[in-house]
């Protein structure tokens, strides 16, 4: 990289100390730009695979059977039973479902429940809105360039020494010099 930065930078007529610390910063950006941009295709394909994996066609059918029982509920004291009946919770008795199971449950399952019975979206609308929404959270909660940088070893610290070096070698010695 190095030497294609300051190459370029040298063929263009760029020359001295300062053409040549201005390759430099290219090419430290250009390597830890590349090293970010690799991780967000890996991170794109697994959410991909995740996708995949979880959003089948049984899981969607198993929802709309969800939202349609909770749809028949007459009060949210049968929360408890619902969350045991269809899986909401690892308690085996209604009895044995936490207030904190309830409330969350409340919180995070009530309104999709609700919005699923009420548009009953086809299968790849539903896996599409779900696909962009799993996405958002990942995204939210994943810093590419921290990780990026945690993830720097001795041979990514050599190579980027060897493309900076370079590339303010060649930046900085000019067309003629060559």
């Amino acid at each position: 990289m190095g030497l294609l930065v300051g190459g370029a930078s040298a063929y263009a007529g760029g020359e001295g100390q300062l053409n040549g610390v201005v390759c430099a910063v290219i090419t430290l950006a250009a390597i830890f730009g590349g090293k970010m941009l690799a991780l967000d295709w890996s991170v794109g394909g697994e959410i991909d695979a995740i996708i995949a994996e979880s959003l089948t066609e049984e899981f969607y059918e198993e929802i709309a059977n969800d939202a349609a029982d909770f749809a028949n509920l007459e009060s949210s004291s049968q929360y408890a039973e619902f969350m045991v009946t269809h899986g909401y919770t690892e308690a085996e008795h209604a009895a044995d479902v936490t207030q904190e199971e309830i409330q969350a449950f409340e919180e995070h399952n009530v309104p999709d429940l609700i919005e699923f019975e009420r548009e009953q979206p086809e299968y790849a609308h539903w896996r599409q809105q779900q696909k962009e929404d799993f996405t958002e959270l990942v995204a939210q909660n994943f810093d590419s360039a921290e990780i990026a940088q945690s993830n720097l070893g001795a041979v990514d610290l050599l190579f980027g020494f060897f493309g900076i070096a370079t590339a303010y070698r060649v930046g900085s010695s000019g067309r003629d010099s060559e």
